[in-house]
């Protein structure tokens, strides 16, 4: 019986060992102009390190609260629209441009150079210096 018990107790461990963590985060996948398309809300932003998104020292921030829940539209004939979605601002930001993927670590925004530091096929994580400082934003694709 002792034996019995000791092949299902190491069954059970080696079953429950092999699960996949829910929490885990999607591997990177390599971006083209196909999965980069769709629309997505910034949820991050850094300069330098320092939070600039949603800092508790409202003027440590880039991002005004109405502008935090905005629509961005990554079209894949290489147009994008930021659309004022939600809390409106005064007057709205919405905007139109251009984008391209100049190759599969740089974004292209109107011109302005983005590193893309991972995508995962729902999270971009970008970046740029810019005049001495480091920016780092997160999206996420809706």
């Amino acid at each position: 019986m002792r034996k019995i018990l000791l092949c299902v107790s190491a069954a059970v461990m080696l079953l429950t060992a092999c699960n996949k963590d829910e929490d885990e985060e999607p591997a990177n996948v390599t971006p083209t102009v196909a999965n980069l398309s769709g629309s997505y809300k910034i949820t991050a932003s850094t300069a330098n390190g320092v939070n600039v998104f949603d800092n508790s020292n409202a003027a440590m921030n880039f991002y005004e609260p109405c502008m935090r829940d905005d629509v961005y539209t990554l079209v894949s004939n290489g147009t994008y629209t930021l659309t004022d979605a939600g809390t409106q601002c005064n007057p709205p930001t919405t905007d139109t441009g251009t984008w391209a993927l100049t190759n599969t670590t740089t974004l292209n925004i109107d011109g302005a150079d983005w590193t893309i530091n991972s995508f995962n096929g729902t999270t971009l994580v970008v970046s740029m210096t810019f005049q001495g400082a480091t920016f780092q934003e997160t999206y996420v694709k809706q």
